[in-house]
């Protein structure tokens, strides 16, 4: 059996590191795999991305295009909207290939468009890491229309940028007459699935995110924070996103609000909040807490040694499909508080490995986190059954087996719809 992979990327971004780690732990079971990118990173052979000056200047040609497109169209550009309308010769290349099985990612970017995906004529497994595939442009629909769903998607939310999501989706409904065989990662996205006229009869399998916890362990706490600079004597409490402080989704001012009533309870002197995820720090003087910001952390070593300076981890997301950075921390032995959302409900169990608050209740998501700031030896409890968890099920053989049984299936029923 051979199987190609299509990810934007295979580093930059979480989807992409999601994307490469499902790559890998299927390629090490055996499956002869290749994973080609538009963008890559790492140093693996089979990882194929453009090839030459020519290949990298078209690839970033056709992400400048889209943005211009974008910006006519919507107004403006967003990193969280994605057209994929430029023509590729990707359906041409994977149908006159020997793979076996197309296996789709996070392929936004501009890297296929909606019809070059529609014109694949073989089996297409697509892990869901964001909203996209069952939105028009959207990579995460906005909470206030999920909340009412009638009002999506003909309602003027956002009058133009509405009709453009329910012209996107219209098109996908056309050039998308094939089911595809979906994956996602949580009992949350597969209830996405099931509220859209697009996906909700094709055939659906939940697969957790694979993570090595040989790699994603408990390390040296006193080492971590000498090569990362942080005072030995402070507690420290991690908060990491690509976007960081800028995404909405990511929900850092509603991070901020518990820290502010945090403050009115107890002394923050001996507090560190350590960002990664950003390119470049913005002010956040505001907080009555120092901040330690690592910028952009893209390597597993320099992400390990992140986890492994904190002692808790907040991820106070708006939408999360998954939550790879709660279960990152919890494979390094760190408690998490999250709310209630999307995937985190099952990457953290509520009282066990971490705190689970109701959805943006600051209150109680600052008394979730003076809870653990006060009480060590519940903290480090919490930290302990998180990294026996991460081992049990995030396992990179247990998460291969699910995937090549998907495999063996649509291979052995000559899927081809």
């Amino acid at each position: 059996m051979k199987v190609v992979h299509l990810s934007f990327s295979d580093v930059y971004g979480g989807a992409a590191r999601a994307a490469y780690r499902i790559y890998d732990c299927v390629k090490k079971s055996g499956v002869n795999s290749k994973l080609f990118v538009s963008v890559a990173g790492s140093n693996d052979p089979d990882v194929i991305g453009p090839r030459g000056l020519k290949g990298r200047l078209l690839s970033n040609l056709r992400i400048s295009m889209s943005n211009k497109v974008q910006e006519i169209l919507v107004g403006s550009t967003c990193p969280n909207r994605s057209l994929s309308i430029i023509p590729s010769n990707w359906a041409s290349r994977i149908n006159n290939s020997d793979f076996d099985i197309v296996h789709l990612h996070w392929v936004q970017g501009e890297m296929i468009s909606i019809r070059d995906i529609g014109n694949i004529s073989k089996p297409i497994v697509w892990t869901l890491h964001d909203m996209w595939p069952i939105s028009g442009v959207n990579h995460y629909i906005p909470n206030e229309i999920l909340d009412t769903p009638s009002i999506y998607p003909r309602a003027k939310f956002f009058p133009f940028h509405i009709d453009i999501d329910h012209a996107f989706l219209k098109k996908k409904n056309t050039y998308w007459k094939r089911p595809m065989h979906l994956v996602t990662t949580s009992d949350w996205m597969t209830s996405m699935v099931d509220t859209t006229n697009l996906m909700s009869k094709w055939p659906v399998v939940k697969i957790p995110y694979p993570l090595d916890t040989q790699v994603w362990k408990p390390c040296n706490k006193y080492f971590s924070r000498q090569a990362l600079g942080i005072e030995q004597s402070k507690t420290v409490i991690l908060f990491g996103a690509i976007g960081g402080t800028n995404d909405p989704r990511k929900g850092f001012d509603l991070l901020s609000k518990s820290i502010q009533l945090l403050a009115h309870d107890i002394n923050l002197d001996n507090i560190t909040l350590l960002l990664f995820g950003e390119t470049m720090l913005h002010s956040q003087s505001e907080l009555p807490v120092k901040l330690h910001h690592t910028g952009h952390l893209s390597d597993n070593i320099s992400l390990n040694l992140a986890y492994n300076c904190a002692d808790l981890m907040v991820v106070p997301s708006r939408q999360e499909a998954y939550g790879q950075t709660a279960s990152e921390a919890h494979a390094c032995g760190l408690p998490v508080i999250a709310f209630r959302i999307g995937g985190l409900q099952e990457v953290v169990l509520d009282g066990v490995t971490g705190l689970l608050v109701p959805p943006y209740d600051v209150v109680l998501f600052a008394e979730a986190i003076k809870s653990l700031l006060v009480n060590t030896e519940r903290r480090i409890g919490l930290g302990l059954n998180a990294r026996r968890r991460a081992v049990e099920l995030w396992n990179p053989s247990f998460i291969a087996e699910q995937y090549n049984l998907l495999y063996n299936k649509i291979t052995s029923q000559n899927c081809i719809f």
